[in-house]
């Protein structure tokens, strides 16, 4: 039989073996439970690095059609007025329509070759009176 002293430690070492397993297997825990936590954290940055990434493609390629856009733009002010100068002032439509009643036929009065004659005939009788 086993002595109450071998017995005793015997005890006491399986004590201090199960509480070590015990530490061991909450520190192996600890450690599954922090590397979880690294694997999500690092899983969240590569996902967030990509999303910048694709914000940033789209941002270029927003900003690339906006600068194709403004070109368009500052290419069809160029036409306009291009074409403005080719175009008459309002002052010049002014002048040209009162140019146009001026002689206007329907507006002005002619005198026939007939009533001129006449018109020089009367003159020069009456001014030799």
């Amino acid at each position: 039989m086993a002595s109450p002293q071998k017995t005793d430690l015997e005890t006491n070492v399986m004590e201090r073996l199960n509480s070590a397993a015990r530490r061991i297997r909450q520190l192996e825990e600890s450690i599954r439970s922090v590397r979880d936590h690294l694997k999500s954290l690092e899983n969240d940055f590569l996902k967030q690095k990509e999303e910048r990434i694709s914000f940033k493609k789209d941002f270029e390629k927003k900003e690339e059609q906006i600068k194709i856009a403004v070109t368009n733009l500052d290419v069809e002010l160029k036409n306009i007025n291009r074409k403005l100068r080719k175009t008459a002032l309002k002052r010049e439509l002014q002048e040209l329509e009162s140019l146009v009643s001026i002689f206007n036929p329907l507006k002005s009065t002619f005198v026939t070759k007939n009533e001129v004659k006449k018109m020089l005939d009367e003159y020069m009788e009456g001014g030799l009176k």
